[in-house]
């Protein structure tokens, strides 16, 4: 028998872990990019732009697997108790 809930469950587990590494990640690196002042410091204009594509990609990645999240848990809440 399918248990559709159950994965459902695991995906959204996966989902909502990988968002909040991706999240906690990029803030990190904004962290330790900041000086005393609060100003973004980067040694070159290209580690600058190569830094902000790779964030902006991550974003992207982060907001996938949020949407994918809710959409496991919508699955989960809409399965029928008798698949459980």
């Amino acid at each position: 028998m399918f248990r559709s809930p159950w994965i459902a469950v695991a995906i959204w587990i996966a989902c909502a872990i990988g968002f909040a590494v991706v999240y906690l990640y990029l803030g990190r690196r904004r962290f330790y990019r900041t000086n005393a002042a609060g100003v973004e410091e980067f040694e070159s204009y290209r580690g600058a732009v190569l830094s902000h594509l790779f964030e902006v990609f991550m974003r992207l990645i982060s907001g996938i697997l949020f949407i994918a999240s809710w959409v496991a848990l919508f699955v989960f809440m809409k399965t029928p108790y008798k698949y459980w």
